[in-house]
């Protein structure tokens, strides 16, 4: 593909790249040079222009014509192939730092949600205490204000069928809170352990 036209390097070359990752043709001659080590004046000097053309080339704004843009790319160690048309390279490496950073970002994730496998595991089983807990004071108390109805009423409560059972109404609802935390505490370890395991793959 000829990289010139009437003199000049054509435009449409000057933009490169794929889902809008470019690189300019300014940008590469201002990297370049910068490798170098050249300043502006010290590049405007070996090719006889002036610093602010090689500022406006670098901004894009304006292109060398052929003399210029061959002596450029002779100065700069480069082809006008490598100067004008596409590098894969050079495409290549911001979608890598890309990829790169979206797979620290998940192995973060998941280290982090691997963590709070013990916090779910945590939670699970002081659920479970709490309802066994308030099951032991729930029997208690029905054993308590059974204690008070006998004496209250002798041995009449039982004839009557009159006797309260604190525990009948709390008891079906901590049951469900023990059954329910302990299925939360062993998802929490089971959370726990394959994120330590697939901690160890990706390291």
């Amino acid at each position: 593909m000829n990289g010139c036209v009437d003199g000049k390097f054509r435009e449409c070359d000057l933009h490169y790249g794929q889902g809008g990752q470019f690189m300019t043709t300014g940008q590469k001659i201002q990297n370049r040079r910068k490798s170098l080590g050249l300043s502006q004046d010290q590049l405007a000097e070996k090719l006889n222009v002036s610093r602010q053309s090689i500022s406006k080339w670098e901004q894009d704004i304006a292109l060398p014509d052929l003399q210029n843009g061959v002596e450029l790319c002779r100065v700069l160690g480069m082809t006008i192939e490598e100067l004008l048309h596409k590098d894969e390279q050079t495409v290549r490496e911001p979608l890598i730092e890309n990829e790169n950073a979206f797979q620290s970002a998940e192995k973060f994730v998941k280290k982090v949600w691997y963590f709070y496998g013990w916090v779910i595991a945590g939670f699970g089983a002081s659920m479970t205490l709490a309802a066994f807990v308030f099951k032991s004071i729930s029997s208690a108390m029905n054993q308590q204000a059974n204690s008070m109805f006998d004496g209250m009423f002798g041995g009449f409560g039982d004839f009557f069928g009159n006797r309260p059972n604190v525990a009948n109404v709390f008891n079906p609802l901590l049951d469900g809170m023990m059954v329910l935390g302990m299925v939360i505490m062993i998802a929490g370890i089971s959370i726990f352990f394959y994120g330590q395991y697939k901690k160890k793959q990706m390291n």
